[in-house]
């Protein structure tokens, strides 16, 4: 959660509205893995052994949720293959299932994937499956209020799920290298159960917020970011729900000292970094535009653009200058904003270039006097 965060809001009221989103999991990190009552056993070879109907003490299980029509599914296959390979002698079995019937799932492993090799050969190390019935995907991705695929479930030595995640983060040195932790007994399951709960909570939040905020009820909103804010213990849920919490009230043209404080904060530590720098100005120049009272914060942000403008990567250049004029506009100094957005037209090409002219033609034409009447 970085300065998109309102516009990450608004974007969940309008697409995660329903009831469903919000309902309780019964069942994550550290519950009992439910047996896997699979219908159809796609890929059974010696490599990849016989059916799983029960969690064998000793083994970890990634369970794995796809899809042929899931792009993300797809591309992660080859790698679903390295890491069956690399853990085979150390008792890990991964189990990909898919809702699909078994003739589409037949059709597709005949096509070709990745390098001119189909999909079956592509998946033959591990065990790819089909539940047309749909009772393991409850089981666990209901169960467990998941959204989306891919997902993977470790189920752990005792049963035991370990780890909810995208099957691509499983091995990340960047994620903690959790699949080998889990398999050599290093892995923390409270530690994670705290933080996944926690992410959980903040997701469930992020929807509220953001059909509050659809509804324009922005003082409901801010009351309930500020109910978790209060309530959290985490330093870095912390830090997101205060940053939320300003960001609405920025939006809502509920300005006092101390969003002005926070956000001049906020300015200081984007230096040197001329995109953020851009979207606080856009954050500034929307809230004027609402008729929010932002005091001395637009010539703080426009100074600050001005300031980056320079140093930024070509292709930022544009959106720099574009909205520097945007907020010179709006703070009453048209020329300044004329020469700014000139500036992003000339740094432009095709379809992009036509929408700062337009915008451009907005700025001279408001800036022409107009003709005195005549006289009858």
């Amino acid at each position: 959660m970085k300065r998109k965060l309102l516009a990450t809001v608004l974007l969940a009221g309008s697409v995660l509205s329903s009831p469903a989103a919000y309902a309780a999991e019964t069942f994550g990190i550290g519950s009992a893995a439910p047996a896997l009552d699979i219908e159809h056993w796609v890929t059974q070879n010696e490599k990849t052994g016989e059916p799983v109907t029960k969690f064998n003490e000793g083994t970890v299980y990634v369970v794995e949720f796809w899809a042929t029509w899931c792009g993300p599914c797809i591309s992660s296959m080859p790698h679903l293959a390295e890491i069956q390979e690399k853990y085979r002698d150390k008792n890990v079995r991964i189990v990909s299932v898919s809702n699909e019937d078994r003739a589409t799932v037949d059709g597709f492993l005949q096509q070709a994937g990745p390098g001119g090799m189909k999909f079956a050969e592509i998946t033959a190390t591990y065990s790819l499956t089909t539940d047309p019935d749909g009772s393991v995907y409850e089981d666990y991705m209901d169960a467990s209020n998941q959204q989306g695929i891919p997902t993977a479930f470790i189920v752990g030595k005792d049963g035991v799920v370990e780890w909810i995640g995208h099957p691509m983060s499983m091995d990340d040195a960047e994620e903690g290298d959790v699949l080998n932790k889990i398999v050599t007994g290093k892995w923390d399951r409270e530690a994670f159960k705290q933080q996944y709960e926690e992410q959980n909570r903040m997701q469930i939040l992020m929807q509220q917020v953001g059909e509050l905020a659809q509804a324009n009820r922005m003082a409901d909103a801010i009351k309930l970011v500020q109910e978790e804010l209060d309530k959290s213990k985490s330093p870095d849920t912390k830090t997101q729900l205060l940053e939320l919490v300003q960001n609405l009230k920025m939006s809502a043209g509920m300005v006092d000292e101390g969003v002005i404080a926070y956000f001049k904060g906020q300015l200081e530590s984007m230096k040197g970094n001329p995109v953020e720098v851009a979207r606080f100005g856009y954050v500034i120049y929307s809230a004027i535009q609402s008729g929010a009272n932002v005091g001395d914060l637009s010539s703080d942000a426009i100074k600050a653009i001005e300031e980056n403008v320079s140093d930024a990567p070509e292709q930022y250049k544009p959106f720099l200058f574009n909205q520097l004029a945007q907020l010179q506009h709006v703070t009453g100094n048209t020329e300044k904003a004329i020469e700014s957005q000139q500036q992003a037209v000339d740094l432009t090409e095709g379809q992009a270039k036509k929408r700062m002219l337009l915008f451009l033609e907005e700025l001279k034409a408001s800036s022409t006097p107009a003709e005195a009447p005549t006289e009858k």
